[in-house]
């Protein structure tokens, strides 16, 4: 899961990791792609996308969005909703 603390009105995003090695390779590619998780979450496959070509050829940002299981927003029910996703 990848959470924003210090800032209000966040999501929570979930990912599948596997294995702890997986989840330290989900975290690097975070990192590389500078925790910019709107690239992750919104749609690429579309000819006007703009994260079309990115998608295509970013290793880090392919491995994020295939291993992505969602995205729980903030509001009343966050706790039902994100065990939901994390199910």
């Amino acid at each position: 899961m990848y959470e924003v603390l210090n800032e209000p009105d966040h999501a929570t995003y979930v990912y599948r990791a596997g294995s702890a090695d997986r989840a330290g390779a989900l975290n690097r590619a975070l990192d590389l792609i500078g925790f910019r998780v709107s690239a992750v979450y919104t749609d690429a496959d579309s000819a006007g996308s703009p994260y079309r070509a990115a998608a295509e050829r970013l290793p880090a940002l392919r491995m994020l969005r295939e291993a992505y299981a969602g995205r729980v927003i903030h509001t009343d029910g966050w706790p039902a909703r994100l065990a939901q996703c994390a199910g």
